[in-house]
C-alpha cells in the first residue's frame, strides 16, 4: 500500500468512508462520485444521513476564485482548518469532489492535528504547550470575531482544533496572541511551538492526488489539510462546508462553504469578486473564453 493510501485510503462505500473518517485516518477518498456542481452538492447528505444538520451550496476551487483572494496557484497552500471564517462554529467536517486535476503538481497532504497534540503532550519540554492550547485564549479572528483557546471541546467531548498559519491568503491572518492576554510572551511561545510542530508535519506528510470524481473527506476537527503550487488553470474542484450533529453548533447566519472576500462577513464568491482587479487573466479563461466553471457546466 502506498504511504497515502495508508493516512488516507480510497473507499468506494459510504459505509467504508465513515468507517476512515471515524477510525485511523480521519479521512478519506471516497471514489467515484461524478465530478458536478450538483454531484458534490448531493454527497453531505449521501454521507452522513439523518446526522446532517447544514450543508450549504458547494463553492469553486479554482485559480479563477481563489487567485482573487491571494492563493495563486503558483503558492504553497500552507496547513489550515476548513472554516474558519465561521469562528467557534467552524464546520466539523469538509470534502473537496475534483472535477478537474492538475497535470502536474497540486498535491494535497494532511495532518492529523490530535497526532500533533499528543506528541507535544508526551515531550517534557512541550507538554507545557498542548495543555495550554486548551486552556489560553488566543485571537483567531478571521471573518467571525474569535477569541478562544485553539482546541474546543465537541458535545461529545472530542476535541475540536484549529490551525492557521501564516499566509497566503494574507488577508487571513495566522492565530496570533490575543490583544487582552495576561501573558503575551508565553501565548506567543505557545503559538510558535505548534505552528513549528504542525509544519514539520506538513512537510512529512505524503502527498494525495485527487483524480476526477474524487471526493477528498475530512474530519475538519482532528485533520489539517494544505496543498502543493500545481501548473494547470484548468483544476477544478467543489467545496464542500458540512456541520453534523456532532458539531459544537451551526452559525446562526447564512452558511456558505467559502469565507468570500467580505471583510468582516461570510459572503458567496462571485465573478465581480474574481476580477475584481481587473479583466480576466490567461488563468481565469481560455482562449475560448470559458472559466473552469462555465466549461464545466458544458460537460
Amino acid at each position: 500500500m502506498a504511504a497515502a493510501d495508508a493516512v488516507c485510503p480510497r473507499v468506494t462505500s459510504v459505509a467504508d468512508a465513515l468507517k476512515a473518517l471515524r477510525g485511523k485516518a480521519g479521512a478519506c477518498i471516497l471514489e467515484g462520485c461524478g465530478t458536478s456542481r450538483d454531484d458534490a452538492a448531493a454527497l453531505p447528505k449521501k454521507l452522513f444521513d439523518a446526522e446532517l444538520r447544514a450543508a450549504p451550496e458547494p463553492a469553486e476551487v479554482s485559480q479563477r476564485i481563489l487567485g482573487a483572494r491571494g492563493i495563486g496557484k503558483e503558492d504553497n497552500f500552507r496547513a489550515h482548518t476548513d472554516g474558519h471564517a465561521y469562528g467557534d462554529r467552524f464546520p466539523d467536517f469538509f470534502l473537496l469532489l475534483c472535477a478537474c486535476a492538475s497535470k502536474e503538481g497540486g498535491g494535497n497532504f494532511l495532518v492529523d492535528g490530535y497526532a500533533v497534540l499528543d506528541a507535544l503532550a508526551n515531550n517534557p519540554d512541550t507538554a507545557w504547550a498542548a495543555k495550554a492550547l486548551e486552556e489560553r485564549p488566543v485571537d483567531q479572528t478571521s471573518r467571525v470575531p474569535s477569541v478562544t483557546p485553539v482546541v474546543l471541546r465537541a458535545p461529545d467531548g472530542r476535541r475540536a482544533l484549529r490551525c492557521r498559519l501564516s499566509g497566503p491568503p494574507l488577508a487571513f491572518a495566522a492565530q496570533r496572541v490575543s490583544a487582552e492576554s495576561d501573558d503575551p510572551e508565553a501565548d506567543a511561545a505557545m503559538l510558535k511551538i505548534y505552528h513549528e510542530a504542525v509544519e514539520k508535519a506538513a512537510d512529512a506528510a505524503p502527498r494525495v492526488f485527487l483524480r476526477p470524481g474524487d471526493a477528498l473527506v475530512v474530519d475538519n476537527y482532528r485533520m489539517f489539510h494544505g496543498r502543493d503550487p500545481y501548473t494547470d488553470s484548468e483544476r477544478l474542484l467543489w467545496r464542500c462546508w458540512i456541520w453534523t450533529s456532532g458539531a459544537r453548533g451551526v452559525p446562526d447566519t447564512e452558511l456558505h462553504s467559502t469565507p468570500g472576500n467580505t471583510a468582516g462577513a461570510v459572503r458567496a464568491d462571485s465573478s465581480q469578486d474574481a476580477s475584481a482587479a481587473g479583466k480576466p487573466t490567461p488563468d481565469a479563461e481560455d482562449r475560448d473564453g470559458l472559466s473552469p466553471l462555465k466549461r464545466q457546466k458544458q460537460k
